[in-house]
């Protein structure tokens, strides 16, 4: 589930489902505003940039990427463009502060990356961060840090240098059993 904010400074409730699907919901009102057939299968993260753009991430091993079609309106979304995750479902997304990376948490225990291009406003892919060898469950993102926790028991921080380059900085252990 994530809160974003329309053109128009209306709050509203994205959540994603088991059934394929990601339902919009206003705040004001706590209508459905729209459903969207959002993958092939579950649907198990999102993620909403500044400017609207949402990302759904599934158990298809696929993220897409939802824009709001302006010219009916601020609803429905449209689909723009699907990123393949390497055969592993995505169980996690996150975004960084400025929209600029987009990471997807997979099954594997990889992470992928995107980078979004200003112009044209594109994602081009950036490459993976290996390290879990279990599924990647939780992603958060603060400053220049990445921080992931995997079934695998353990969490890692990464640091993106300015030039794209990840580093894992620590190896964090003491959870006991994968869920």
């Amino acid at each position: 589930m994530i809160i974003g904010s329309s053109s128009s400074a209306a709050l509203y409730i994205a959540i994603s489902s088991l059934d394929k699907t990601v339902k919009v919901w206003g705040i004001s009102d706590l209508k459905c505003i729209e459903t969207i057939q959002a993958h092939l299968e579950s649907v198990n993260a999102i993620a909403v940039a500044d400017d609207g753009i949402l990302y759904t991430a599934s158990d298809d091993a696929s993220i897409r990427v939802w824009r709001r079609n302006f010219c009916s309106g601020e609803w429905p979304h449209s689909l723009t463009v699907t990123l393949p995750s390497k055969h592993s479902p995505v169980r996690t997304l996150t975004l960084t502060s400025d929209n600029g990376v987009l990471y997807g948490g997979c099954s594997d225990g990889y992470i992928h990356y995107w980078l979004k291009e200003r112009f044209p406003v594109q994602l081009q892919y950036g490459g993976e961060l290996q390290g879990h060898t279990h599924a990647i469950m939780c992603m958060a993102n603060v400053s220049k840090y990445v921080i992931s926790g995997s079934a695998d028991s353990t969490s890692r921080v990464w640091a993106r240098d300015s030039d794209g380059q990840h580093t894992c900085l620590a190896v964090l252990v003491g959870h006991r059993g994968t869920y």
